[in-house]
């Protein structure tokens, strides 16, 4: 179930990021009809962004820290519901080609979304706070997402 929400989640960012560098992003198309022409707040497209963001990087980081572990024996989590499964290989697997990606897309989502911000006139103070809080909250749902893959599923 983890991978269709993950899935999900994905796909909806890359539609937002998307819109975030495409006109349309910025003003409603003017054959939109009531709202035509109206000006997009920055926050309507980089608050969804930076949660996709902040979700992609979180799972990523907290997927190479336990599989790490688990390869080097010093964890074990079990997979319920498989009746034969290598959990070694499905380890290395998920370690060098699965969790990378979600970091590497989760680290083009913030740049996207940090570019965005600076074009939508986003005061360089501001830009530069809201970085620092929302590099601290992934930080911290790293950490939860690793105490949780730790504590559940070992």
């Amino acid at each position: 179930m983890a991978s269709y929400f993950a899935g999900v989640l994905i796909m909806t960012c890359g539609f937002i990021l998307i819109a975030l560098v495409k006109p349309w992003g910025r003003v409603v198309p003017a054959w939109v009809p009531l709202i035509g022409g109206i000006n997009i707040h920055p926050l309507i497209l980089l608050i969804p962004t930076l949660t996709c963001t902040a979700y992609l990087i979180a799972h990523g980081v907290s997927g190479i820290i336990t599989k790490a572990l688990l390869l080097a024996d010093v964890i074990t989590i079990h997979f319920t519901g498989w009746i034969s499964l290598d959990v070694q290989s499905l380890a290395l697997w998920s370690l060098l080609f699965y969790e990378p990606w979600f970091v590497i897309m989760g680290i083009l989502s913030g740049l996207t979304a940090a570019h965005y911000a600076q074009a939508s006139g986003i005061s360089l103070f501001a830009f530069r706070r809201s970085m620092v809080i929302y590099l601290i909250t992934v930080f911290l749902l790293t950490v939860f997402c690793v105490f949780y893959i730790l504590f559940k599923l070992s």
